[in-house]
C-alpha cells in the first residue's frame, strides 16, 4: 500500500524541509532585492519632481519670451541697450546678455505662484542690426541648490 500511494503522489515519506540556512539566504535575497526597489522607487520620485520644476520653468521663460515677443519694438517696457554700452561679459558672443539677474537685468518678475524669478535682458543691434536679443532667466531652488533656465529670443525691427 505504501508503494502504492508513494508512486500516486510522488511523495516521500522522509521529506524534512528547509534548513534554517537556506530560509536566511532566501530572506536576505529578498530584503536586497525589495531595498533595491525602494531606492529605484526614490530616485525616479525625485527625478520627475525635478523634470516638473523644470518644466514648469522652461514653460514660464516661454511664456515671458511670448509677451515680450507681442510687444512692439520700440515699447518702453521692451527695454535694451545699444551694443557699444555692454560687453560680452559671460563669454557667448552676445553682448548685452548676461547669465546674471539683478541687478545687470533689465527687468524681473516673480511668477504667480511666486515659486520662480524671472529676470530678462535685452541687447539692441545683436546678433545685426535692427533686431533685439532678448535673454529670459528664470530661476529658482531646489533643496538649497540654486538653478535655472535660459531662454533667447530675437526679436527683428519690421521697416
Amino acid at each position: 500500500m505504501r508503494r502504492k500511494l508513494f508512486l500516486i503522489t510522488g511523495l516521500k515519506n522522509d521529506c524534512r524541509g528547509f534548513t534554517l540556512i537556506e530560509v536566511m539566504i532566501a530572506v536576505v535575497i529578498l530584503v536586497v532585492g525589495i531595498l533595491a526597489a525602494a531606492n529605484m522607487q526614490i530616485t525616479a520620485t525625485t527625478r520627475n519632481t525635478y523634470a516638473g520644476w523644470l518644466t514648469e520653468a522652461a514653460t514660464e521663460a516661454q511664456s515671458h519670451i511670448e509677451f515680450l515677443a507681442g510687444l512692439p519694438y520700440e515699447d518702453p517696457n521692451f527695454p535694451g541697450l545699444a551694443d557699444d554700452d555692454w560687453d560680452d561679459k559671460d563669454g557667448d558672443g552676445l553682448a548685452g546678455l548676461d547669465d546674471r539677474t539683478a541687478p545687470t537685468a533689465d527687468g524681473n518678475a516673480t511668477s504667480a505662484d511666486g515659486r520662480y524669478n524671472i529676470f530678462w535682458n535685452v541687447a539692441l543691434n545683436q546678433p545685426i542690426a535692427n533686431n533685439k536679443t532678448v535673454r529670459v532667466i528664470v530661476t529658482w531652488t531646489e533643496r538649497g541648490a540654486p538653478k535655472r533656465v535660459v531662454v533667447d529670443y530675437i526679436k527683428a525691427q519690421v521697416i
